[in-house]
């Protein structure tokens, strides 16, 4: 019986330790996409995004596009503009073994002011790292 609680206890150890280093994988890569889009590095963007051809961009406007490629179009061109940052504050993180969620608080300042919203970001698991594969954009009006 003891033999058996050990081998339980061992194996819910082992499952948490993993459980925990994958949080910190995807909380590395967030941070990493995160400092990427504030520092305008469209490198550092490109190693945290899908290798698929499939990536969700949905704009404040509601307008998307769909495609990898748009999206590297889309942030080519906005990382290019100057008089813009964008601040962003975690309001909560979702981590499961082949997908991760972010939420976060975002405040865009350029020459028309400020504007809040919240940008949901989501990852997947793809040969063994994390990459975003959807990326929604919604503009908090009130």
């Amino acid at each position: 019986m003891r033999f058996a609680l050990l081998v339980a206890c061992l194996i819910f150890a082992v499952g948490a330790r993993a459980a925990e280093s994958e949080r910190d994988l995807f909380q590395r890569t967030l941070t990493a996409h995160v400092d990427a889009v504030q520092k305008r590095d469209l490198n550092g963007l490109l190693d945290t995004i899908t290798a698929g051809d499939r990536l969700a961009l949905i704009f404040p406007n509601g307008t998307m596009t769909d495609t990898r490629q748009a999206y590297v179009d889309f942030h080519r061109k906005w990382f290019a503009e100057k008089g813009w940052t964008m601040q962003m504050e975690p309001v909560s993180v979702l981590v499961r073994s082949d997908l991760g969620l972010a939420l976060m608080r975002t405040t865009y300042t350029d020459e028309a002011g400020s504007r809040q919203g919240l940008l949901t970001l989501t990852f997947a698991r793809e040969q063994g790292r994390w990459r975003l594969v959807f990326d929604q954009n919604t503009r908090i009006t009130q």
